[in-house]
C-alpha cells in the first residue's frame, strides 16, 4: 500500500514509502497479520517501482528526509502497542532497530518545517501532535488536538512558513491551522 510520502531524488528518480501486510498462520491455527514498511524507487517517471529497502516491521509509515543522508520514520505499532521510530544515516538504504515511542498508536505523519521543527501528528487514543527540534531524537512538546474518539487518523502539511494544516477524522473530518514558532 502506498502511503502519503513520496519525493524526488537528486539523480532524477523518485522514492515512495509503502507497506505490506500478509496473513500468517499461527501454531494454534489462528491467523495473524504481519506488516512491513519499505521504500521503493522509480527511475522512469513513476512507470515502474522497485524495492529499495525495508524500513522495519509495522505499517502506516511516515518518513521524512532530514538531510541528504539522514531520514527518520515513525510507524504504527503492533496491536495494542505504541508507535515505533527508526533512523537511517545512509539515505534510506539501511535502518536502525525500531524504538518504541512513548505515545500514539495509528497513522503518524511527519513534516520537517521550514523553521527546522519536526512535526509528527498521530492518532489514538486521541488526535495529537508532537514536535522535535533535534531531528526526532527527542519529542519535547506533545499536544492533544482533539480528544474526540474515532479512527483518529491524522495528516499534516506545512502550508506557509511556520503554519501547519492539521486534518483529523474524530469524530468526523476536521481541519485546522496550527502556527508553530521555534523558540531557542
Amino acid at each position: 500500500m502506498c502511503e502519503r510520502h513520496i519525493w524526488n531524488d537528486d539523480d532524477g528518480g523518485a522514492t515512495m514509502v509503502v507497506w505490506s501486510r500478509k496473513g500468517v498462520k499461527l501454531p494454534d491455527g489462528r491467523t495473524s497479520t504481519v506488516r512491513m514498511s519499505h521504500l521503493t524507487r522509480s527511475t522512469d517517471d513513476g512507470k515502474t517501482w522497485n524495492y529499495f529497502s525495508t524500513i522495519g516491521p509495522g505499517g502506516e509509515p511516515a518518513v521524512v528526509r532530514l538531510s541528504d543522508a539522514e531520514q527518520t520514520a515513525v510507524m504504527r505499532g503492533d496491536r495494542d502497542s505504541r508507535m515505533k521510530q527508526m533512523f537511517s544515516h545512509d539515505a534510506g538504504k539501511t535502518w536502525s532497530a525500531p524504538m518504541p515511542l512513548e505515545v500514539g498508536r495509528v497513522l503518524p505523519d511527519l513534516v520537517l518545517m521550514s523553521n527546522g521543527v519536526l512535526a509528527c501528528s498521530y492518532g489514538r487514543p486521541a488526535s495529537c501532535l508532537m514536535f522535535s527540534i533535534d531531528g526526532g531524537k527527542t519529542w519535547c512538546s506533545h499536544h492533544v488536538v482533539s480528544d474526540k474518539v474515532g479512527f483518529n487518523y491524522t495528516s499534516i502539511r506545512e502550508i506557509a512558513p511556520g503554519r501547519l494544516l492539521y486534518v483529523h477524522d474524530a469524530p468526523k473530518m476536521n481541519a485546522l491551522y496550527i502556527d508553530v514558532e521555534r523558540v531557542p
